[in-house]
C-alpha cells in the first residue's frame, strides 16, 4: 500500500498543528506536509513545508493536485471561499475541514447544485475538534441576551456559567 499525501492547510496554526501532530503517529501511511502563508521553520523531520495563500487560486490549484487528502485548519472560514473546494472537487481530492462557520457551510453545500458531473471528489466539511457544539452554544447564549433585559442577561450568564461548573464537576445531572 502506497502512502497517502496529506497536506493540512494551515498547519502552524493551534488547530493544525494538533491535527500535524496526531497525524504524525500515522506516518507509516501517510506523508505529511503542511502549508501556510508565512516561512516556518519545522524541527519535525517528518513533516514537509510547503508556502501558500489560499487566496491564490492559480498556485493552490497545482499545490492541491499533488495530494490526495487536504485538511482545511485555517480561518476564519469566512474569509476562506469556496474556491479551494471546487479545487479538490474537480483534482478528485478528499476535502476535509474544520469549519465552525453555519453560513460558510452552507456555501459548501451550495456547491453540489453547481455543474458538478465532472467532479469526482469528497469534502467533508465541520470537522472540527468539537464540531458544531461551540458555535451551537454561542448562538444559543447570543439568542438568549436577545430576549431578555440587561439584567436579567447578566443573571442569566451567571447562572449558566454555575449550572456548566457544577455539571462539569458532577453536581448536576
Amino acid at each position: 500500500m502506497s502512502k497517502k499525501k496529506v497536506l493540512v492547510i494551515g498547519g502552524t496554526g493551534i488547530a493544525g498543528q494538533f491535527i500535524t501532530d496526531y497525524l504524525l503517529h500515522y506516518h507509516d501511511i501517510c506523508e505529511l506536509f503542511i502549508a501556510s502563508r508565512g516561512i516556518h521553520k519545522i524541527s519535525e523531520k517528518k513533516v514537509k513545508f510547503i508556502k501558500m495563500d489560499i487566496h491564490d487560486t492559480q498556485n493552490i490549484e497545482s499545490v492541491i493536485k499533488q495530494f490526495d487528502i487536504i485538511i482545511l485548519a485555517l480561518g476564519p472560514f469566512s474569509c476562506v471561499g469556496t474556491d479551494i473546494y471546487t479545487i479538490c472537487l474537480r483534482n478528485h481530492v478528499i476535502c476535509v475541514d474544520i469549519n465552525d462557520d453555519y453560513g460558510h457551510s452552507g456555501r459548501v453545500l451550495e456547491i453540489k447544485n453547481e455543474n458538478i458531473t465532472n467532479f469526482r471528489g469528497t469534502i467533508f466539511t465541520g470537522m472540527g475538534l468539537c464540531p458544531g457544539l461551540t458555535t451551537f452554544m454561542l448562538e444559543y447564549a447570543a439568542e438568549q441576551l436577545k430576549k431578555t433585559s440587561f439584567r436579567s442577561r447578566i443573571e442569566n450568564l451567571f447562572w449558566s456559567r454555575c449550572c456548566f461548573w457544577n455539571s462539569f464537576n458532577n453536581q448536576y445531572v
